[in-house]
């Protein structure tokens, strides 16, 4: 998978859950929840290799807590675990249970 074929929006299966992933290199990362109905977080992308890519979350400074008083980048490994002309998906690389996201559209 190249680069350009990450470009899109990907849907956590089973839950109210996408990433926008932006020709630019932007990203964002929603979720959708009853009570505050859809939150974003920008996000960049990194494309790895061929199977795999990483999203760049930032965190904001937290003054009371000494680990993040200055902020952080929370980064998350996806893998590309099946591909073809219509349907494309990807999971978290480093988490022992799977959660699957699915190219939704290739155009963002």
């Amino acid at each position: 998978m190249t680069r350009r074929q990450l470009i899109g929006i990907w849907r956590w299966d089973g839950y109210d859950r996408w990433i926008h992933l932006h020709a630019d290199g932007l990203a964002v990362s929603e979720v959708i929840t009853p009570a505050a109905g859809s939150v974003q977080q920008e996000a960049t992308l990194e494309f790895v290799s061929a199977k795999y890519w990483r999203l760049r979350l930032p965190i904001e400074p937290r003054p009371d807590v000494p680990s993040l008083k200055d902020g952080a980048i929370e980064v998350i490994d996806y893998r590309i675990v099946a591909s073809a002309r219509d349907h494309t998906t990807c999971t978290k690389a480093d988490f022992e249970f799977p959660f699957e996201y699915t190219r939704l559209s290739p155009d963002v």
